[in-house]
């Protein structure tokens, strides 16, 4: 027996995994993901709840979040021309913690420029650039399944925590490593 879903059907299946691989992607960085929306999309609902779990676990990871559309045009573009990002996008992540802020006013984020470029997604069109007010910054194309999205913000989150653990290992050790 062969199974065919029309395109609507397909979509709300993609959707679907896609917001299952998202909360999986936000549970392994350790985000409690039980209040999440539901992460299953039905045909011809029209009631897709992938920016919420997306905008979810980025609220979780990085407490000072922001989030600019069209709505706030101005200040889209002028961030995004300052963050070295291509065009205007559909929607504008600011994110920002203590850990992201430490290494921007140390400028030890400079070492993330290089991995933070490889960072693309086959199914979802979107940038991500440091910016010296905001922090990170992730620009979002289209609507669209985010997992590829989220999956870049889990890198950059690790790289972040591990270069801030380095940093802290020489603040809090001072001359002792640096002599060594």
């Amino acid at each position: 027996m062969r199974m065919l879903l029309d395109a609507e059907e397909k979509y709300a299946y993609d959707e679907s995994i896609s917001n299952f691989l998202t909360l999986k992607i936000w549970h392994d960085l350790g985000v409690n993901v039980k209040e999440f929306p539901e992460y299953i999309v039905y045909p011809g609902g029209y009631d897709g709840s992938s920016f919420e779990i997306l905008e979810a676990g980025l609220k979780a990871l990085y407490p000072t979040f922001r989030q600019l559309d069209y709505e706030d045009e101005h200040k889209l573009e002028t961030i995004t021309k300052e963050s070295n990002i291509s065009s205007t996008p559909e929607r504008l992540y600011l994110l920002n913690n203590d850990k992201v802020q430490k290494l921007l006013d140390t400028g030890e984020i400079d070492k993330l420029k290089k991995p933070l470029s490889k960072l693309y997604g086959d199914l979802t069109e979107f940038d991500m650039s440091f910016h010296k007010e905001y922090g990170l910054v992730l620009a979002i194309y289209f609507t669209s399944v985010f997992f590829e999205a989220a999956e870049a913000v889990a890198r950059i989150t690790r790289l972040v925590e591990d270069l801030y653990i380095q940093i802290e290992g020489v603040t809090d050790n001072g001359l002792c490593y640096q002599a060594i």
